[in-house]
């Protein structure tokens, strides 16, 4: 991001920081509780697991005390690599309205990079701190992003660029990843012809009788698909339903 749009961002933010009330003289920022930092950890596996093995690659070729870590799309650090800061730890929130104006929380409200230095930082526990945050994107969804810090050392160009490569690659292992998961559940769920027909009809917006005239089924009938294409596809409508199907490519939208 170029310096006067970070300027410009970074203004908006304090102005949000100050109307909100917020601290600026903590000590620490603020974390989630344990069983909720536990069910990030569940809801964000597939990510976690791929920044893991991209970063431990990488972990043993760089020196200097920084640090990488990987942040869900609400901000909390659900993984750091190198334990070298002391208010950097996991299930610490960077959400502007816990820890104020930072890389993160920006990257993550604006869907761009986002460099911070000390100066920029609301709050005060930042203010030897240099950031770079990089939004991750699955399936036009920010899922959270990952970034580098270091404390009273500026981040070095090749730190920025390693960064932005870690978040590529991340991206698109994640990517990969999560298709062939989507393939695997789609061939356990095995839809009959029957049902996949009931479902392209119910996505048209067509009532269980005329459902049941354009098929030549029964509508209790019907109701049997239409109960077995819920429990499927884990929903308990047919908006959600014809949703996920659209994901697992069980239908097109030139179908429907």
């Amino acid at each position: 991001m170029k310096n006067s749009y970070v300027s410009k961002e970074v203004l908006n933010s304090w102005r949000r920081c100050i109307e909100m009330d917020l601290p600026s003289n903590a000590l620490i920022p603020a974390g989630v509780k344990e069983y909720d930092i536990k069910a990030k950890l569940d809801e964000n596996k597939l990510f976690l697991s791929v920044f893991k093995d991209a970063v431990e690659k990488i972990n043993a070729q760089i020196l200097g005390k920084h640090s990488f870590f990987l942040t869900d799309s609400e901000g909390v650090i659900l993984y750091i690599n190198k334990k070298n800061h002391s208010i950097l730890k996991e299930g610490i929130s960077l959400a502007e309205g816990i820890s104020g104006t930072n890389a993160v929380s920006l990257s993550l409200q604006l869907n761009k990079k986002v460099n911070t230095e000390p100066q920029h930082h609301y709050c005060s526990f930042f203010s030897r701190m240099y950031f770079f945050s990089v939004p991750i994107c699955f399936r036009n969804r920010i899922i959270g992003s990952i970034a580098v810090a270091s404390t009273g050392i500026p981040l070095k160009k090749e730190l920025i660029i390693i960064t932005e490569l870690l978040a590529y690659q991340v991206t698109n292992e994640v990517e990969v990843a999560g298709q062939g998961m989507a393939k695997r559940l789609v061939s356990q769920m095995k839809f009959s012809e029957k049902q996949l027909l009931v479902l392209k009809l119910l996505a048209k917006g067509m009532t269980e009788k005329a459902v049941a005239i354009d098929s030549g089924i029964s509508i209790n009938t019907v109701r049997y698909h239409k109960k077995i294409i819920f429990r499927k596809l884990d929903t308990g409508n047919v908006i959600d339903a014809v949703v996920k199907a659209l994901k697992y490519n069980l239908i097109t939208i030139d179908e429907i």
